[in-house]
Formats: structure tokens, sequence, C-alpha cells
């Protein structure tokens, strides 16, 4: 992954982690982000419905 690639996850996401995990929480979660104009960042439904963590995704987070 290259530099401005993470910059980007890291910026616009909730998402947390080594590059491997950043990865595949975009490539498990891709198709269902929302971009939230509050926080400014990119969702997905429950990070929407469970509030802004700063917490890795969690097992139910990551559902296909």
């Amino acid at each position: 992954m290259t530099g401005k690639t993470r910059d980007a996850i890291l910026q616009f996401t909730e998402a947390q982690g080594t590059d491997e995990e950043l990865l595949n929480w975009f490539d498990v979660n891709k198709d269902r982000l929302v971009f939230d104009k509050e926080r400014k960042k990119f969702m997905t439904p429950l990070q929407n419905e469970a509030g802004s963590t700063n917490a890795p995704p969690t097992e139910t987070q990551i559902q296909p």
C-alpha cells in the first residue's frame, strides 16, 4: 500500500490497523460505505448506528 492510500483510508474512515488490516477492512466494506457529512468520513452502516469510535472494526462490523 502506498503512503497516500494509507493516509486516505485513515483520514476518511474510522478504520485502523496495519496495511494488511486496512486493505482487508476496505475489501470487505467497500460496497457498503456511506459518507457521513457530519463526521466527514466514510462509514459502514453499523458504524453509523453505533456512533463514531476510534476502535478497529469488530467482526460484526466486517461481515460481508
